[in-house]
């Protein structure tokens, strides 16, 4: 929200709210996250085992194919940051 904030004209200091660790924080959530989505049977790769391996990461597609029908079906885009209302 920072960088909307910003791209409109505004200084972060106007903002209430400061997160502690930001933006370390966001960054280590996501690469933890990243590890354990990939880390999550890690045997399974190391040995081979393509059943384990595709029963571990069907979500990965299924939730691509999901989020790509959405936006085909209802055609939508990406705002551009300096047009999103914030105030």
């Amino acid at each position: 929200m920072a960088e909307q904030f910003t791209k409109q004209g505004h200084s972060v200091d106007e903002l209430v709210y400061h997160a502690r660790w930001f933006p370390l924080g966001p960054i280590v959530a996501a690469v933890m996250g990243l590890v354990i989505v990939f880390g999550q049977d890690l045997q399974a790769v190391t040995s081979g085992q393509w059943y384990r391996l595709a029963i571990s990461y069907m979500s990965l597609p299924v939730f691509l194919g999901m989020f790509a029908y959405y936006k085909i079906r209802y055609r939508t885009h990406v705002i551009p940051l300096d047009q999103i209302k914030l105030k």
